[in-house]
């Protein structure tokens, strides 16, 4: 009888994503037009000139932060509040990120950027209880770039590492969902203490990044995987304006026993719509065993400032787990490119440890 009950759910589900894509057809607007890139490398939004002085104007731009005239130094951050409830669970409401960007920007060469996070800052549920699930504070990144050209460029520091797509824009007013696909966090470190050269060739249409963790992680994140030492190599091709490929490399020591991890990944973006999916496998060279997972996701804009969102994972964990299969149906709404509310249900082939089905809900904002 469950098993029936799930198979309703997912085809309602898969009933009403197609309903939302479909709607979405008749979208005229650009859907990468909307999306904003990482807020240390892309503006967005108007300026609001607050006071002058000996450096210039002090400016606030939304999204971008508040600019000290020509000093080069800009602080900003994001915030999301979010409402949780799993199936038979109660409702959760919490203040689940809020993170501080302070950057230094404007020189020719050099660039430094650094995020502090504080998580888990507060959790009420819906029999008015209180309380902090985590109240933890991190240094999330702390980098220096040093730009030698287009092809060459060397970041020293903790970095997000840079495996597939979602983990170098997870902060919640860049992406799509609130949840996140099992994928792009369970099986490797969100973050890298140590060095990375990337560039691009060919006016843009390859990239590489070729990075390192030959030190301690700084501000090590407690997770499924704590890796003191790694390296790895990602490639990425655009053969065709929208459309964009890549792939990695990723070896790392986790408590004593190596892990090789390769990955593929791909984004397309056509006026309205947005598809994006990545797949990873990886290894351990023990008797760890080895696990791989997949999700695809799609966003299509359907009215001016919404979106409809559909998202498909499956998950093989390590040893002797169940596979996973998920599926997320939802919607967003941007009226701005550095805010975004989110509204989606997760329907779950099975009870698991690593996610549950419910409803989840956010809203965002860059500032």
């Amino acid at each position: 009888m469950k098993e029936t009950c799930q198979c309703v759910k997912v085809g309602s589900a898969l009933t009403i994503l197609c309903f939302l894509m479909l709607l979405g057809l008749a979208g005229s607007r650009s859907l990468a037009d909307e999306i904003p890139d990482d807020p240390a490398t892309a503006p967005s939004g108007a300026v609001s000139r607050l006071l002058d002085g000996d450096v210039g104007s002090l400016s606030y731009v939304p999204g971008r932060g508040l600019r000290f005239g020509t000093s080069g130094l800009v602080l900003g951050g994001y915030t999301s509040v979010d409402f949780t409830r799993d199936e038979g669970g109660p409702g959760h409401l919490n203040l689940e990120d809020l993170s501080l960007f302070v950057m230094l920007q404007g020189f020719e060469r050099f660039t430094f950027f650094s995020e502090l996070e504080f998580e888990d800052l507060l959790s009420i549920d819906s029999d008015g209880n209180a309380g902090s699930s985590g109240e933890r504070f991190e240094i999330e990144r702390l980098y220096a770039d040093f730009a030698y050209s287009d092809q060459l460029k060397v970041r020293v520091g903790k970095f997000l590492t840079p495996v597939g797509r979602w983990n170098v824009i997870h902060a919640q007013p860049l992406v799509w969902t609130t949840s996140r696909p099992l994928v792009t966090e369970l099986p490797f470190d969100e973050n890298t203490t140590g060095v990375s050269l990337s560039g691009e060739l060919l006016s843009g249409r390859i990239g590489y990044d070729v990075f390192g963790q030959f030190t301690n992680q700084l501000e090590p994140t407690p997770q499924f995987v704590e890796a003191d030492r790694s390296g790895g190599a990602r490639l990425t091709i655009q053969p065709r304006p929208g459309l964009s490929l890549g792939s990695t490399y990723l070896a790392f020591r986790s408590r004593d026993e190596w892990f090789h991890l390769g990955g593929l990944d791909a984004v397309w973006r056509d006026g309205p719509i947005e598809w994006m999916s990545e797949l990873s496998f990886d290894e351990g060279a023990g008797t760890s065993g080895s696990q791989w997972g997949l999700y695809s996701q799609l966003a299509v804009q359907f009215f001016s400032q919404v979106y409809g969102i559909g998202r498909y994972e499956h998950f093989a964990p390590r040893g002797a787990g169940r596979s996973l299969n998920q599926v997320v149906v939802g919607a967003a709404y941007r009226p701005a490119p550095y805010a975004t509310f989110k509204v989606e249900y997760q329907i779950v082939d099975h009870h698991s440890d690593l996610t549950e089905a419910g409803f989840r809900s956010s809203l965002a904002i860059l500032f």
